[in-house]
């Protein structure tokens, strides 16, 4: 024979208000900009990791995750070359 419940037993207590935010007040400086140096291989932890456990129709999955993260890689050297802080090393050419 099972007991009654009683109502409060089982439940969660509410959580607590979140407290009040300016956001209109002053943020904190950014810290300073660092250089940043493109990678020569932008695929190297993925092949680290091993073959993916997936499988996909025609193409394999590791071709599509080699593509984004060289995507990724170039949209980043892009954006850091904009903001004059990609570092061109003589010895990548």
């Amino acid at each position: 024979m099972s007991r009654p419940r009683n109502k409060q037993q089982g439940r969660r207590p509410w959580p607590a208000a979140p407290k009040a935010f300016d956001v209109w007040q002053e943020p904190q400086p950014l810290p300073d900009l660092k250089p940043v140096t493109a990678t020569a291989d932008p695929t190297a932890l993925l092949r680290s990791l091993g073959d993916p456990p997936l499988s996909a129709r025609g193409l394999p999955v590791e071709e599509y995750l080699y593509r984004v993260a060289i995507s990724a890689s170039r949209l980043a050297a892009a954006v850091a070359g904009s903001a004059g802080l990609l570092v061109h090393h003589p010895d990548e050419d």
